[in-house]
């Protein structure tokens, strides 16, 4: 288990929580019991480690030289078990992967979360910043179809909603991820985003990005219940106002904050956005 931790530590937040809060969005959503509840989450916490290890393990055996430079403290850069051990141990993961997935009656969403590992990371598609960003949208899609359907077969159009909202904004926005690993990036020849673009050019899109998403995330979705936010519920607007709030705060962050350090705070702000996003379906679907 200490391994399995080591490889996703850094991807909790952005692989784990935000399918287990979809999960538990939907059982709120279908009106389930107090004892149902302990189950999901079990469920979910499987699934949802087994979506991040198999993810972020395949990703880290392709990039041990890059991360001996950019994130030297992960197992394989420091050199925790073998090459061979780690691939054996993710052959094992993709096949319990799949096992849970059909057992939980999520089989079509867990094989096209392997399909975007395979293109992603064995096959390198990270290398291209339009690949890269095309399977992280995608990968959200396949977590949230997951995580809702884990606890309830039918998927409200309010959820869809939120499902298509959140992969578009991750297509858009997910070369923050990328603007603290530049160092890196260079040495091993990817094309990320902010090397194709350029840096300066990259981080006023993304200060735009973060500016026009608080705009976005109010006009189009804290208004799903299709009322006035006059008349909205005193938790729509404490959730509408915290999520403006970090939406504006990353903005401003991207923009002002430059060292590699402080680009990841910024980058798992982000990925507490997310979550945060997710938590407010609670109250809106």
């Amino acid at each position: 288990m200490s391994f399995i931790y080591q490889v996703i530590r850094r991807d909790i937040s952005s692989a784990v929580m935000p399918g287990l809060i979809f999960g538990i969005a939907a059982w709120h959503a279908a009106g389930g019991s107090a004892l149902e509840l302990v189950p999901q989450l079990g469920r979910g916490l499987l699934y949802f480690t087994l979506y991040a290890f198999t993810f972020c393990l395949s990703n880290q055996l392709m990039g041990v030289e890059e991360d001996r430079i950019n994130k030297p403290d992960r197992p394989l850069a420091r050199e925790m078990v073998s090459l061979r051990g780690a691939s054996i141990r993710w052959v094992i993961a993709m096949t319990l992967y799949t096992l849970v997935g059909w057992w939980l009656g999520v089989l079509e969403w867990t094989l096209l979360w392997q399909a975007v590992t395979i293109v992603h990371n064995l096959l390198r598609g990270a290398r291209n910043w339009f690949i890269k960003n095309l399977s992280m949208g995608l990968g959200v899609w396949a977590s949230l179809e997951a995580g809702w359907r884990i606890a309830s077969p039918i998927v409200p159009q309010g959820a869809r909603e939120w499902m298509t909202f959140l992969s578009v904004s991750v297509f858009l926005l997910v070369p923050l991820q990328d603007l603290r690993d530049i160092e890196g990036d260079k040495d091993s020849g990817r094309k990320t985003f902010p090397m194709v673009f350029g840096i300066t050019a990259t981080r006023r899109f993304l200060g735009v990005g973060f500016v026009a998403m608080a705009v976005l995330t109010h006009l189009l979705m804290m208004r799903l219940v299709g009322a006035p936010m006059a008349d909205a519920s005193p938790q729509v607007l404490v959730f509408d106002a915290l999520l403006a709030f970090t939406s504006l705060m990353i903005a401003l962050q991207v923009l002002t904050r430059h060292r590699p350090e402080q680009d990841h705070k910024t980058y798992m702000h982000y990925t507490y956005w997310y979550c945060l996003a997710l938590a407010s379906t609670f109250v809106i679907i």
